[in-house]
C-alpha cells in the first residue's frame, strides 16, 4: 500500500484578496437580474446539456478539431 503525503493548502488573506470574480458567475447573475427586471433574456450558458449533440454538430466538430485559432469571417 503506498502512502501519500499531504501538504496542507495554505489560502491566505493575501491570496483571496488577488481573486477574481468568476465571468460565468457574473453573468448568471446579471441575467438574473434582468429576469427579475422583467427583461427577455435568452440565456444560453446552461452548462453541461442534458441532451445529445446533434450528428451534424458533431461531424463538423470532427472536421474542424485541428483548428487552433477563430475562422477569418
Amino acid at each position: 500500500m503506498s502512502v501519500v503525503h499531504q501538504v496542507p493548502f495554505n489560502l491566505s488573506a493575501s491570496l483571496v484578496r488577488e481573486l477574481k470574480p468568476s465571468p460565468t458567475l457574473y453573468i448568471n447573475e446579471r441575467v438574473n437580474a434582468m429576469w427579475s427586471e422583467g427583461q427577455t433574456v435568452y440565456h444560453l450558458g446552461f452548462g453541461e446539456s442534458r441532451f445529445p449533440v446533434h450528428p451534424k454538430i458533431q461531424a463538423a466538430l470532427r472536421a474542424n478539431v485541428h483548428q487552433k485559432s477563430y475562422l477569418a469571417g
